[in-house]
Formats: structure tokens, sequence, C-alpha cells
């Protein structure tokens, strides 16, 4: 680690071995087939336009669960519950978050979803002490 601004590598220098690493860990192609997996696995769902704008919407995020970048169960859980949230509220026939979903069907798994999806969207400061104690007995598991 460099202590002064001297002994720190250029612009071109890290540019240069971060492309170094990117190839030595294929990261493009291993992005781009768990990204054809994810196609692969939706199957006719691919043709459901608000479905499938959602999907391409939060492209980075899932390939970025898929291929394990994510190094904790909350921040994983937290972006599938965001993309969760973004096909319940884009569904025609639902159209209403996690969340609100949880609380209109008295389902606590739905409200779990929702609490771990607004704490990973917005942060731990804007939850509801009901959310805030969800997300707690979540990372308890």
């Amino acid at each position: 680690m460099a202590r002064t601004p001297e002994e720190r590598p250029t612009a071109e220098v890290l540019l240069e071995r971060l492309e170094t690493l990117e190839v030595e860990h294929r990261v493009d192609e291993r992005r781009n087939d768990a990204w054809r997996e994810m196609w692969r696995l939706v199957g006719n769902h691919r043709h459901v336009l608000w479905f499938s704008a959602q999907m391409n919407k939060m492209q980075e995020s899932l390939v970025a669960v898929a291929l394990g970048f994510y190094r904790t169960p909350v921040q994983r859980y937290g972006v599938v519950a965001d993309f969760l949230n973004q096909l319940t509220e884009s569904n025609p026939r639902l159209h209403n978050s996690l969340w609100g979903l949880g609380v209109r069907t008295d389902s606590r798994e739905l409200r779990t979803l929702g609490a771990l999806r607004n704490q990973h969207v917005h942060g731990h400061g804007n939850q509801s002490e009901d959310q805030r104690v969800l997300v707690q007995r979540f990372l308890a598991l």
C-alpha cells in the first residue's frame, strides 16, 4: 500500500493491472455466460415486456449475484429482493411493493424480503421498526 502519492501507480499503470486481472479471471466471459444462463432459466417469460424490461434494468446486479461478487447473504438477498420488488411493482396485475404485498397478505416472508430490499436500496436509516426487526431476524439465521 502506497504511503505517499509518489508511490502510487499512475492511472495508466493501474488500468493495465486491472485489464490484466480481467483477462486472467475471464470476467467478461463469465459475466456473459451468467447472463445467458439467466435468460435460459426464465424461459417464455422473456417475451413478457414488463418482465424483460426489469431483467435488463437489473442485469449488472443480477450478474454480480450469480458470480458471487456480493460477500454476505444480506447483500445477495437484498439484490434479489430489489429485483422481485421491481417485478411486483411493474406487474400490471399486482402493481405493489413486496412490503405492501406482505402487509396486505399478512406474509412475514414477503415483509422480510421487502425489509431486505429497503435496507439494500435505502440503507439502515430509512427503515421502520418492523423492518429493522425483520432484518435482524434474517441476520440471526
